[in-house]
């Protein structure tokens, strides 16, 4: 101010206005038409011209000086890789995760300084792909792209027209001009069609046994209803994805709606965010709603693991997601209960989503619901189409209200997700928190089941089991010499109070278990949470998992065979034995160990382990379990293979 000039005259202090404490000033000047000229001495300034008529109107800004992103910090070019190939396609892969931090410390080495600029550079990201070829013919090669600006890797296809022979090279930019380049050829004529492939329907088999697992190349999800937090404490839905191989992984929401695509490199977890209206736009009472998400890899022979995070400020949870090929048909609702008080602003939820048309879809509720009250009903949903669960209101009662022991029987697979909006375990237990888990269904039931006490409960941790036929005979024992059993009928539920130790639990016939976290009044940190438990019978060799954003302090419970102790990696390092503990007689010990933040793997050798990962933030807490396996015997009953199983637990353990 005092110094600027327009057209070689300085502009008088009087025409100039602070603007605020930005420690600048502005000013607004008429002008004469024609061509005008503005300078400034100690700092840079901005001007906007504006023209107005009786009819008109136009304003444009003056130039900008500006440095491209990161330019100078990324010399390191991506790494372009063939991965696969047959007749007609080249799937060719590309990497830009470079750093100088080589050896990981955040700190920049003398020797690490590549460009010498004394910054610690990372690589950009992708930002660009493009083909050449020769011969060129317009069309004859095309090329598939699937990115977001500034992925670390992304996989491109290049497939020709029939019988067309080239020579061709993918070159790939990041976003600071660093490229790579792959050469790919295509010779030969073109192989005769295959058959169409068959629309996918239902159809069960006859004859075999089918092993099914939580790996999937297609999962259709549902997320539950969790608080609707204001602007500075905000919900996010994420589905934290993972593969064993280099994969293009593609998000519709909803279903039929193309949301996102990401692509997912070997040993790494990709988050992926969800709009909020994915857990929050569920509407009681409507009987088809269109809120559910699918997710499927491009690559028809790849599959992937994919878990699900509901995280709203103080109200958060975790789930292992199934894929269509381990859904079943048959379902019991389970949840933790809630207090009457809480039921109306934070009921007990359940969604069930088709995966094929023409589904029907009959529910016999343990609980009045919103619209149909105790009454069993149908409802027919097509592929994507979903009904949402909630009670009615709970005025004048002085019970718990929950929707354990519902029945869902589809004439189809269907995908269920079951929990509380937010609650309470033990009810009336300060905090509530929301609580959701996909459903497994019975087919996939057990008749035993094991489960390592949870840290940070030094009152230990609530069970609750359901049943899906009369009569069946349970007991849960545990490790500090407490036992307890019972009889559950058909859509009967049974909770166990608060254990401490690890816990046995074998039945006569198959239920499923959930184990239940208490609020942070049992405890000086998290609130309640559930996970589903999984029956030694169902381990696998390998889990790879992640920690949750924002959540602070992670640990993961291991379960192994006994042959295992010593044997068991934790990202590729050997536990030591003496971290496990034998889970009484069973054949099988376990160990809970602290976790840092990002992505870890466990592996076994001699018999497969299971996992449960915990979360815990101040009044807040995560639990979701590993992957698993599962035996189907078509044309068996869901029970007739495992009753003489459960017995010979029973026997093994009374």
């Amino acid at each position: 101010i005092g110094n600027f000039m327009l057209d070689g005259e300085i502009v008088p202090r009087s025409s100039f206005f602070f603007i605020a404490s930005s420690g600048f000033s502005s000013a607004s000047l008429t002008i004469t038409p024609g061509t005008h000229t503005t300078k400034s001495f100690t700092a840079g300034h901005g001007i906007t011209v504006f023209g107005i008529s009786d009819d008109g109107s136009y304003g444009y800004p003056a130039g900008a000086q500006f440095e491209m992103l990161n330019q100078a910090r990324d010399n390191q070019p991506p790494i372009c890789f063939q991965i696969a190939s047959d007749d007609n396609t080249v799937l060719v892969g590309v990497t830009d995760e470079q750093t100088e931090d080589t050896n990981i410390d955040g700190i920049l080495q003398e020797s690490e300084d590549v460009n010498g600029n004394g910054i610690l550079d990372e690589d950009t990201g992708i930002g660009s792909a493009f083909l050449n070829y020769s011969p060129y013919v317009p069309g004859a090669l095309t090329l598939s792209r699937s990115f977001t600006l500034g992925d670390s890797s992304a996989i491109f296809s290049v497939t020709r027209t029939p019988n067309f022979e080239a020579v061709a090279s993918v070159v790939v930019y990041d976003l600071a001009d660093n490229f790579c380049s792959v050469e790919i050829e295509f010779r030969g004529p073109t192989p005769a069609p295959t058959p169409a492939p068959v629309p996918l329907t239902f159809s069960p088999s006859a004859v075999g046994e089918i092993e099914k697992d939580t790996a999937g190349n297609e999962f259709y999800l549902s997320f539950l209803r969790n608080f609707d937090h204001d602007l500075d404490e905000a919900n996010a839905v994420e589905l934290y994805l993972s593969s064993p191989t280099l994969a293009v992984v593609n998000v519709e929401f909803p279903v039929g709606s193309f949301y996102a695509s990401r692509t997912l490199v070997a040993g790494e977890t990709t988050v992926l965010t969800l709009p909020t209206n994915s857990s929050l736009g569920w509407v009681p009472g409507f009987f088809v709603q269109s809120n559910s998400i699918r997710v499927y890899a491009e690559q028809p022979q790849l599959e992937f693991d994919v878990y699900m995070v509901n995280y709203a400020n103080l109200t958060t949870d975790a789930s292992l997601a199934l894929p269509v090929d381990a859904l079943g048909s048959k379902y019991v609702i389970i949840d933790s209960a809630n207090s009457v008080d809480l039921v109306t602003v934070a009921p007990p939820e359940f969604v069930v989503t088709a995966v094929y048309d023409n589904t029907l879809v009959t529910i016999t509720p343990s609980e009045a619901l919103v619209t149909t009250g105790l009454d069993t009903f149908t409802v027919t949903l097509n592929r994507g189409q979903s009904y949402y669960g909630s009670p009615q209101a709970t005025f004048g009662r002085v019970d718990d209200v929950t929707l354990s022991g519902t029945i869902i029987d589809a004439t189809m697979p269907v995908a269920v997700t079951n929990g509380v909006l937010c609650g309470e375990v033990p009810t009336g237990v300060i905090y509530c928190d929301h609580v959701f888990e996909m459903a497994v269904p019975v087919e996939a039931w057990s008749t035993f089941y094991l489960a390592a006490a949870l840290p940070l409960r030094p009152l230990g941790s609530v069970y609750r089991l359901v049943a899906y036929e009369a009569g069946t005979g349970f007991s849960i024992s545990t490790t500090d010499g407490e036992s307890q059993s019972g009889t559950l009928n058909r859509g009967e539920h049974w909770d166990s109070g608060e254990l401490t130790g690890d816990i046995i639990i074998v039945a006569d016939k198959p239920v499923f278990a959930v184990q239940l976290m208490t609020g942070i009044d049992r405890a000086s940190t998290g609130d309640p949470s559930m996970v589903n438990l999984v029956s030694p019978e169902q381990f696998v060799y390998h889990h790879t998992f992640a920690t949750v954003t924002n959540i602070t302090e992670t640990y993961v419970s291991i379960i192994c065979s006994n042959e295992d102790v010593g044997n068991m990696t934790l990202d590729g390092s050997v536990i030591p034995a003496w971290q496990f503990s034998a889970i009484t007689t069973t054949g099988y010990s376990s160990a809970v160990l602290p976790i840092s933040s990002g992505t870890h793997m466990t592996e076994s050798v001699s018999a497969g382990h299971g996992i449960t990962v915990a979360g815990y933030n101040d009044d807040e807490s995560f639990l979701y379990s590993g992957g698993f396996k599962y035996i189907v015997e078509p044309g068996v009953s869901d029970f007739q293979a495992r009753v003489g199983k459960g017995k010979q637990w029973l026997g093994g353990h009374d």
